[in-house]
């Protein structure tokens, strides 16, 4: 037997001191009037004995220091913003714990991040910074993605706050592109790959769940299976403008914007600038930082807003488009909405009857284009229509291909042979133009039948990237169509009609930027 003798001493102190002490979770705390006092105690699990607190502010416009168990918070004069306050609390045992409270300073509301949880990652012009909030209490999180071969060691984040991780990836390790990545908590044998909850855009990889599940949604938590998060890269010296307020006031017909320009790596100063109100100069909108809009009066209807800069070095940046109805109550809300099959509908202009030689007269163009479709808005609008669903107005393959009942023609827009074009069936650009200024002046919106499944075999999409588009495999095999539920999102449902590859990070951000394309081009509300 062997005896163990403990001075009573040591005894005496560790029933003293029990469980440490241990902070609990903190909400932001919010200073409306830059000033602020919290007691301790409250956020103490275990407050036996004697305590001892200390705070420190990692941001200098704003003091923080502690009276007894009080916190006490006093930011500097004219200083808003927010902060992160580290608490530190003692026994008697010297047993201490430590955690991080953040701090907003100004009127709750101002922060851009309030109502929209995603985060632009483009925090630094020359590069990328990721920041994520660890799910478990791992002892390393790092980033990975095909920037870094998906490892888990080249990208190691940095814990900034408690339970806080940041990382700062520098832009010469980016092509221009997109790029998928995940968070991967670490500690020991553990391991957990996470989506951004923070991100705005999602990618996912092939067999990411079965051909025939129908569930989409996307749950980030640890342990949960997603797709991955996304971000894309554009030319770091290019300059940006980011909207920092958007407010319409639908009674008055008051609209507020504020957006600001930031130089890009380059670091070049704006040297020109436009803003426009439906292609009319907004006067005194640029502010030296960037542009300050104040609208008011304006009546019920459609506006769009159209921001644009360029640095000193004539790099433009993206943008700014602004759609916008000034209305009592939401059109889509109350909507009746019209399929208007544009070559089925009415004939406007005779002139552009041309045939491609389908063998069979319903298979082929029957007239039917968008100067009817303008010439119609009339009777629409006296049956209650305020939403018109337009099918595809792209570019369609000319000629007739094979199908069921012979050879037919692109007459239904689900062809697109141009990622740009307007169909000379239709009518071409002016058409489509006169059709939205026309249903715009009569309180109507405009959806477009947007075809992102696939593209006809002319495309140049297919010919100048074939590895964008999956493996030749029909949907319909003789009389079995049994593939429409197997591998609905990678079959083909003809053999000149390429199905797009989605799993390639490049043709999804290519088809989005299409997509984005139409509707400023064409000031469209909408896609189905």
């Amino acid at each position: 037997m062997h005896r163990i003798i403990v001075p009573l001493a040591l005894l005496a102190l560790a029933g003293c001191c029990g469980d440490p002490p241990t902070w609990l979770q903190f909400d932001p705390f919010e200073l409306e009037e830059g000033e602020g006092s919290y007691e301790l105690l409250d956020w103490i699990s275990d407050d036996r004995g004697d305590l001892a607190f200390e705070a420190d502010s990692d941001e200098s416009g704003l003091i923080a220091w502690v009276e007894d168990s009080t916190l006490l918070l006093q930011a500097q004069p004219e200083w808003e913003g927010e902060a992160w306050v580290t608490l530190a609390v003692r026994d008697q045992c010297d047993q201490e714990d430590e955690t991080d409270v953040q701090v907003i300073v100004g009127e709750p509301g101002d922060d851009d991040d309030d109502d929209d949880d995603t985060v632009d990652p483009f925090v630094d012009p020359c590069g990328v910074t990721l920041v994520y909030e660890a799910q478990t209490d791992p002892e390393v999180v790092a980033v990975a993605g095909p920037f870094n071969d998906w490892s888990t060691e080249s990208h190691v984040m940095e814990e900034k706050h408690s339970g806080e991780w940041e990382i700062y990836i520098p832009g010469d390790e980016f092509e221009p592109g997109a790029y998928p990545y995940k968070f991967v908590e670490l500690d020991g044998a553990y391991e957990a790959w996470n989506c951004d909850p923070r991100s705005g855009l999602i990618h996912c990889d092939e067999g990411y769940k079965a051909p025939d599940d129908t569930s989409w949604t996307q749950d980030c938590t640890a342990g949960e299976d997603s797709c991955n998060s996304m971000f894309v890269v554009r030319d770091f010296d290019q300059p940006r403008l980011v909207v920092d307020e958007l407010d319409i006031d639908h009674g008055a017909g008051d609209v507020i914007l504020a957006v600001e320009y930031r130089s890009g790596c380059a670091d070049d100063e704006a040297a020109s600038w436009t803003a426009t109100l439906d292609g009319e100069d907004i006067a005194d909108a640029w502010t030296g930082d960037g542009f300050e809009v104040a609208l008011t009066g304006l009546s019920q209807g459609r506006y769009t807003i159209r921001l644009d800069a360029e640095d000193d070095a004539g790099r433009a940046a993206e943008q700014v488009f602004v759609p916008l109805w000034v209305e009592e109550a939401s059109g889509w809300d109350r909507g009746v909405m019209y399929y208007a099959f544009m070559d089925r509908l009415a004939n406007g202009d005779t002139s552009i009857d041309t045939s491609e030689g389908a063998s069979v007269e319903l298979a082929g163009y029957m007239g039917g284009d968008l100067w009817g479709l303008v010439d119609a808005l009339p009777y629409l609008q006296d049956l209650g229509v305020n939403i018109i669903w337009i099918s595809n107005p792209q570019d369609n393959a000319e000629g007739a291909w094979a199908g069921d009942c012979g050879t037919y023609s692109g007459y239904h827009g689900y062809w697109p042979d141009d990622p740009y074009a307007v169909e000379e069936h239709y009518g071409g650009e002016d058409a489509l133009e006169a059709l939205v200024a026309g249903a715009h002046d009569r309180g109507m919106r405009v959806v477009m039948d947007w075809v992102c499944n696939h593209v006809h075999q002319d495309h140049p999409y297919y010919g100048d990237h074939p590895e964008w588009f999956n493996e030749p495999v029909m949907c319909r095999v003789g009389d079995d169509y049994s593939n429409f539920d197997l591998i609905p999102e990678t079959c083909w449902f003809a053999e000149y009609l390429p199905d797009i590859r989605f799993y390639e990070p490049e043709v999804l951000d290519v088809m989005v930027e299409d997509a984005i394309w139409w509707a400023r081009e064409y000031d469209l509300d909408g896609f189905r």
